[in-house]
């Protein structure tokens, strides 16, 4: 309920009055001067918590930065190292080939000795015969 104040002869009493307006005033202060300070301190939070984004902000930037070239280095390092393995294998077939080859043809010499052989001992056979 609101105030009650003491009756004059030509209503309430000024002086009653005033000086519940100057209470009210006050109070009024008090209050502007509290919701002031709350008031600071909240935009003092906020250019702490600006500063802190921005400084996230930057070390964000750094680490994808420092991501990016992770990447891009394990990238190369993985097209040098299949480069690497292509050509070995390429290297690899390429002796196998060249071992088949050589193994055919130490077989075909092997198999014209064979033969210059059995007929070198024909001939033998054939002159031992006729003696």
């Amino acid at each position: 309920m609101g105030p009650k104040f003491d009756y004059s002869l030509f209503g309430y009493d000024p002086a009653a009055v005033q000086h519940k307006i100057n209470l009210m005033k006050a109070d009024f202060e008090e209050k502007i001067k509290g919701l002031n300070n709350k008031l600071f301190q909240v935009n003092s939070e906020i250019d702490i918590l600006r500063e802190k984004i921005c400084s996230l902000t930057e070390e964000i930037s750094q680490y994808e930065n420092a991501n990016q070239e992770i990447v891009n280095v394990l990238f190369t390092a993985h097209m040098e190292a299949t480069e690497k393995v292509y050509n070995s294998s390429r290297k690899a077939e390429q002796i196998g080939i060249e071992i088949r080859e050589t193994v055919l043809n130490r077989e075909r010499e092997f198999e014209e000795l064979k033969s210059t052989l059995k007929r070198l001992t024909g001939e033998m056979r054939s002159v031992a015969q006729k003696l």
